[in-house]
């Protein structure tokens, strides 16, 4: 047999399999070796992320700029870092979405999934702005507790009011941390405006305006664009009420999946964490759909 086929999956991919918005970070050569190697942590995964030891010397597939931003951050060994979904932040900036051994593998989704949405709501507002809307509101409705009101329990053997009963206690876990991060959303994520005199729309200046929305990250926003396309035409925008365009979300929870996955291959997760994770996505799906905004002229 061809020596290069005796490879592990881990060595042989070839480069562009690596995702490098994604990290898993290394003590050293041993730890590396240990799990990407010996345990084949990143076989089978839809795609590779980048590994970086911290080591003096250690292997890196980061660019310099990336490792240096890295660095900076004083990442602490098997953590798992994603690229600063801010399209306005420092080149080579991360941010950490599991911590690593020493924290016990702590997951930060939620901060980060709340910081993003905040980040979209201000980037929204910036825009509006500068399509000269004279009113918006960006809130989060009231709803999980209506849409996740659970029916009683019905009779039946004791077997089945069992498995009724566990069924019920994580669909409540779950309701629970919704509600906990919808009230939180709730008091932090409600940017109203609200100014009739406030600048108008130049239609001479289409090309300055959709110049700003590109370097916003919003020109695929079916908010933002409806509004523009109105402006082109020259037509008031009338009042109405959208769900908040989340589909830029799509691609931070890939990478979440991602780093969780990896998180169960090099450090162990527990049955505790995957509860909070199965939580957390249940959550998010719940939040998504009452994150409203309206807007009008």
């Amino acid at each position: 047999m061809n020596e290069a086929n005796t490879l592990n999956d881990a060595e042989r991919q070839p480069a562009s399999t690596i995702d490098t918005d994604i990290v898993a970070v290394y003590a050293d050569e041993t730890e590396y070796h240990r799990f990407v190697n010996r345990r084949c942590a990143y076989t089978g995964l839809s795609n590779y992320p980048a590994s970086f030891v911290i080591a003096p010397g250690g292997r890196c597939d980061l660019t310099q700029n990336d490792e240096k931003g890295l660095r900076k951050e004083n990442p602490h060994n098997r953590s798992i870092w994603i690229r600063d979904p801010d399209p306005n932040a420092n080149e080579g900036a991360f941010i950490p979405v599991i911590k690593g051994v020493k924290d016990k593998g702590g997951l930060l989704f939620e901060e980060i999934y709340k910081s993003e949405l905040q980040c979209r709501a201000q980037r929204l507002h910036e825009a509006f702005i500068a399509l000269g809307l004279k009113k918006w509101r960006i809130f989060v409705e009231e709803t999980t507790s209506k849409s996740e009101q659970s029916s009683k329990s019905g009779k039946g053997s004791a077997s089945v009011n069992l498995a009724l009963v566990e069924a019920s206690a994580e669909a409540g876990a779950a309701r629970e941390k919704a509600e906990k991060f919808e009230q939180t959303l709730r008091q932090n994520f409600d940017l109203e405006y609200n100014e009739s005199c406030g600048h108008t729309f130049d239609s001479a200046k289409v090309a300055k305006v959709e110049a700003e929305i590109k370097r916003l990250g919003l020109e695929k926003d079916l908010v933002v664009s409806s509004v523009l396309s109105a402006r082109k035409r020259g037509h008031l925008v009338t009042k109405c009420n959208h769900d908040l365009d989340l589909r830029f979300s799509g691609e931070l929870e890939k990478k979440f999946d991602l780093a969780f996955d990896l998180a169960a291959r090099i450090l162990f997760v527990s049955a505790k964490m995957k509860g909070e994770y199965h939580s957390f996505k249940k959550a998010v799906q719940i939040v998504q759909n009452s994150v409203k905004i309206h807007v009008e002229d």
